[in-house]
């Protein structure tokens, strides 16, 4: 008998393996798309519990991988992260048949899918901070296409993780049964674990560093698996009968550094003076929304489901619409792309829809986020707290479309066309409908959850 932890990990080390294969960058693309297209179906497929057969080998799903005092299990929590995952996988392998450029980064991907599979799998509590130091170092590899050079910001993404990759060591040196009065510390490592890598103002710069800096498909898988993790943390914490309580303790704090995202966010965005750190701004005003709603209605599949696709749509539709941009430009500078949008307009048209789907504008997949705020005793004041983020989102993205339909500098930059034209004409077309029909919104969160 095999946990299916095991094979788990064998199938993202085959992932890793056949991105190797420089030379055939397009075919590994096409290698991921279908494997995890696989992956997806079959994961419809696979039971609870009980024994199934995986390349002739039986599988137990219930026995849990057991390394040491380490456990990894593929339990019912640990299904859904699987299914986000390998959804954001599979967008990622999409955008890699449709740009060329994003193929050569997939060997990166997959390492960082095998550190994001490692992390959701991970059941002991002592290890769940070494679980988010592994995600985060394969995440920041993924998005800077390899380890950053000492010039870039990347210790900011990875100092919090590992500190508590060390400190939630205590959990395991000093073994108590139960928390108790004696023990309350360990509430309040585990409180202040969620607090620090809830990725919110002032802690969350390193993922504006990292969409301004890294590569924009790169940082999008970044930020959507640090959602996906995040969310898995939050549920093994809160079914689990020892440590369920430091979510409570730890639930007004989030708000507040919820609460301070908003307008930071709002403030950033109408200042920046990039493209990628206004992106990054605005996925940081959204998952200040996200996780005020979850929560607010703890365990509402509606509002999860809902929330993840808000955010899935946006952060790739915001994503392909840059790395169009950076094909004929490196830098993220707003100067540098002053009046590209009368070349390159369709890619720029996605771009201010993904970040107007973050931002909340209304008529967008995003806008539908302002009218569920949280109802408690002061849903006023986080409604205002989340408008006036929103207009400064969006007063900032004016700027940057003032600058992109601006006078063209650069005479031979070239035009839109062919397949790649109508790709992304389809795809504006596509986040339009999103946002002015709900239903659409709805039905993938559910199957983005499974």
């Amino acid at each position: 008998m095999s946990a299916i932890a095991f094979w788990l990990i064998y199938l993202a080390l085959l992932f890793v393996l056949v991105s190797l294969v420089k030379p055939f960058h397009k075919l590994s693309a096409w290698v991921w798309f279908v494997g995890l297209g696989l992956a997806l179906l079959m994961m419809y497929e696979w039971p609870a519990g009980g024994v199934v057969l995986v390349f002739h080998h039986p599988v137990q799903m219930e026995r849990s991988l057991k390394l040491g005092r380490l456990l990894l299990q593929e339990d019912s929590v640990t299904r859904t992260g699987l299914h986000l995952l390998f959804t954001g996988m599979l967008i990622g392998s999409i955008s890699a048949l449709i740009l060329p450029e994003w193929s050569p980064h997939l060997p990166w991907l997959a390492l960082s899918l095998l550190s994001a599979l490692v992390s959701i799998s991970i059941q002991s509590p002592w290890a769940w901070g070494w679980g988010i130091g592994v995600w985060a170092a394969g995440s920041l590899v993924a998005a800077y296409g390899g380890w950053p050079n000492p010039g870039r910001s990347a210790w900011q993404w990875l100092l919090l993780p590992f500190i508590f990759a060390i400190a939630l060591f205590a959990l395991l040196v000093f073994e108590e049964s139960l928390p108790s009065t004696h023990g309350t510390w360990r509430l309040y490592l585990i409180a202040l674990f969620l607090l620090g890598i809830s990725n919110l103002a002032p802690l969350h710069i390193g993922g504006v560093n990292l969409v301004e800096e890294g590569h924009p498909m790169g940082a999008v898988w970044a930020l959507w698996s640090h959602t996906v993790v995040f969310l898995i943390l939050l549920q093994r914490v809160e079914i689990s009968p020892a440590y369920q309580n430091a979510l409570w303790q730890i639930t007004p704090f989030l708000k507040l550094l919820a609460s301070i995202t908003l307008l930071w966010a709002g403030i950033g965005g109408m200042s920046h003076r990039h493209l990628g750190r206004l992106m990054g701004y605005a996925a940081a005003y959204n998952w200040a929304i996200i996780l005020l709603l979850w929560l607010a209605y703890p365990n509402n599949p509606d509002v999860i489901q809902w929330t993840l696709a808000v955010r899935l749509v946006g952060l790739t539709g915001a994503a392909i619409g840059l790395l169009t941009l950076l094909q004929y430009e490196q830098e993220t500078s707003l100067v540098a792309f002053t009046g590209w949008a009368r070349r390159r307009t369709w890619g720029s048209v996605l771009w201010a829809i993904g970040v107007a789907t973050l931002a909340g504008l209304p008529f967008t997949a995003g806008g539908w986020l302002l009218w569920t705020t949280p109802h408690t005793n002061s849903e006023g004041f986080y409604f205002w707290l989340i408008l006036m983020g929103s207009m400064g989102l969006l007063i900032g993205l004016g700027r940057a479309l003032v600058t992109l339909w601006g006078p063209l500098k650069n005479p031979l930059l070239p035009r839109e066309e062919g397949m790649g034209r109508w790709i992304l004409w389809s795809l504006n077309i596509l986040m339009v409908l999103l946002g002015i029909m709900p239903q659409m919104v709805a039905r993938l969160g559910k199957w983005l959850v499974g």
